[in-house]
């Protein structure tokens, strides 16, 4: 919860994992299409979060982050290096995909930037993929989701799974996951999900905080909603090309993404 490390007595050596950037998040979201409520809000917001960043940056012995933009702006508001220190992942069994060209989009369907990411996606991407793909699916699933969501299902080939059991299962299906996040901090999850399932993932820069790319994997990088789809739409008119992406994002997480790496260097921070 941003501010609550404010309650943190001090005095006794510790290290804070803020794990996102909160001040940054609130930038980003008056930087973002949205609703004058939720820039309002953001706006309103944004002093006490910059005083509680700063204060915890200087306040605890170490503050770490997942993402280098999280850990950027944190050391520029506290004064003091702020260490990266990235999410794991588990690799999940390999599972087959649809028969037909599938993308798959997950995540939690009530934060914000995940329901503007499903918004852009729907709204400017997907038809694109759609006309040079027409047979294409697009699978929505994740907790939570909103009328607004939930009223996508059935149009032009998109699926919405609310709060499914097993989210890797969902991934699997998939020929490519898609991550165009316009707003939001942190490391996207989504992603590592996506590469640990053999899946390779189109995304925005946004998406690639705190992540380095597989081998051949920098072509899956777009910042438009035309460029996204092109991308999408090559790799699912390319079956062959999305299996063997896949396996190379699958291997690059089991050797650079596990969970035991991730402890390692929070290990080695509180040693130090």
């Amino acid at each position: 919860w941003p501010g609550a490390e404010a309650a943190w007595p001090g005095g006794v050596p510790a290290v804070m994992d803020m794990i996102d950037c909160n001040p940054l998040e609130l930038c980003r979201t008056l930087a973002a299409p949205g609703d004058w409520r939720t820039r309002a809000r953001a706006l309103r917001e944004l002093p006490s979060s910059v005083l509680w960043a700063g204060r915890a940056v200087r306040d605890f012995t170490a503050t770490a982050c997942v993402g280098a933009d999280d850990s950027r702006w944190m050391a520029r508001i506290g004064g003091r290096p702020v260490p990266v220190i990235p999410n794991g992942v588990d690799l999940p069994s390999p599972g087959g995909r649809d028969t037909a060209p599938t993308a798959a989009f997950v995540g939690s369907l009530d934060y914000a930037p995940n329901m503007d990411a499903v918004a852009f996606l729907a709204g400017q991407v997907w038809p694109g993929i759609r006309a040079a793909v027409p047979g294409a699916r697009l699978l929505i699933a994740g907790r939570r989701p909103g009328p607004a969501i939930l009223a996508l299902h059935g149009q032009d080939g998109i699926e919405v799974l609310p709060d499914v059991p097993d989210m890797a299962a969902v991934v699997s299906r998939a020929w490519i996951g898609v991550a165009p996040m316009r707003t939001g901090v942190g490391l996207k999850n989504k992603v590592l999900e996506t590469w640990a399932a053999a899946r390779p993932c189109v995304m925005t820069p946004l998406a690639t905080n705190g992540l380095d790319l597989p081998p051949g994997h920098e072509q899956m990088v777009a910042a438009t909603a035309g460029g996204l789809a092109a991308t999408a739409s090559a790799l699912l008119l390319d079956g062959p090309a999305c299996a063997r992406l896949g396996q190379t994002a699958r291997d690059w997480v089991a050797d650079r993404y596990t969970w035991a790496a991730a402890a390692a260097a929070l290990d080695g921070l509180l040693r130090q």
